[in-house]
C-alpha cells in the first residue's frame, strides 16, 4: 500500500517570484560589494593623507629644533664668560 506524500511545509518560490528575486539579490550583493570596496579605498586614501601630514608636521618639527638650537649656540657664543675668581690685580 502506498501512503500519499505529505505536502512540503517548506514554502516553494514561484517562478514568476523567482525571477523577480534574484535580479534583486543581485544588485543587493553588488551595492554590499560596491560599499566594502568604497569603504576600502576610503581607508587607503585616509591612511595615505595621514602619513603626509605626520612628514609635514615631522619636517616643521624638525626644522623648528635646529633653528632652536643654532639661535640657543648663538647665544652661548654671544655671552661673555662670568668667572668666579678674583681678579689678580684686585686684593
Amino acid at each position: 500500500m502506498k501512503r500519499k506524500a505529505r505536502p512540503s511545509r517548506i514554502p516553494m518560490a514561484s517562478s514568476a517570484h523567482h525571477d523577480c528575486q534574484i535580479p534583486e539579490e543581485a544588485a543587493m550583493a553588488a551595492i554590499t560589494f560596491d560599499a566594502t570596496r568604497q569603504k576600502e579605498q576610503v581607508r587607503k586614501q585616509l591612511e595615505t593623507a595621514l602619513a603626509a601630514y605626520r612628514e609635514i608636521l615631522d619636517t616643521f618639527v624638525s626644522n623648528q629644533t635646529r633653528r632652536a638650537a643654532v639661535e640657543a649656540e648663538q647665544g652661548r657664543q654671544r655671552q661673555p664668560r662670568i668667572t668666579t675668581a678674583k681678579p689678580k690685580n684686585a686684593q
